[in-house]
């Protein structure tokens, strides 16, 4: 009974449709830890494909193209796992394998981020100084800010080195560094709603 049993599973284990949706099981699985761990993946667009991925930034409309980044995830399941629905296995390689694809992925997505920044004029360069709070309103302005219907700004998330977390947390801006920040937003508010209408009118 025991080999047929044992027999029975080494045959199941081999048949190609079994192996696709084991794939793609775990595929998904690991996918999904990853949005879970790390914000910045679980917010961009993610597809598979061949050859180069052509991105059009929106400050510009300027056309990049860029080699597709290839995910590298080290892990270790054995199928034993899987027969015996070991979950709790499965699920600790599964954290294992996400755990190894986004330390794989982050430094590609942060150097294709900035290649389509530079591309499209939105690198600000603090020339080895430090990091000040007009540091950041220079960025802003080179940004594309969208804003609500009531007019309130969506602002972009900043993503920062852990190294520099406290550093940059706890700037205080001035009075006029305020003042010119509000100047910022009222213009692109004003740019946004012009090209908005423009758009409707088309």
């Amino acid at each position: 009974m025991i080999k047929m049993e044992n027999e029975k599973r080494r045959l199941i284990s081999e048949l190609p449709e079994y192996q696709t949706a084991y794939f793609n099981f775990f595929s998904h699985a690991v996918n999904q830890f990853m949005d879970l761990k790390n914000v910045l993946y679980s917010g961009s667009n993610k597809s598979s494909l061949e050859g180069p991925a052509r991105i059009r930034t929106t400050a510009d409309d300027i056309l990049i193209e860029k080699e597709p980044m290839e995910v590298e995830m080290n892990f270790v399941l054995h199928n034993q796992v899987v027969m015996n629905t070991d979950v709790e296995t499965f699920m600790e390689t599964v954290e294992d394998a996400s755990d190894s694809g986004i330390q794989s992925l982050m430094p590609q997505l942060f150097n294709s981020i900035l290649d389509v920044c530079e591309a499209s004029g939105q690198v600000v360069s603090g020339e080895g100084q430090p990091f000040t709070f007009d540091t950041l309103l220079d960025g802003l302005e080179k940004m594309d800010i969208r804003f609500n219907e009531d007019g309130s700004p969506i602002m972009p998330t900043l993503y920062i080195n852990p190294a520099n977390k406290d550093q940059i947390l706890n700037i205080k801006p001035t009075e006029e560094q305020l003042k010119r920040r509000e100047i910022i937003l009222s213009k692109k508010r004003a740019d946004f709603f012009a090209k908005k209408r423009t758009r409707r009118l088309r």
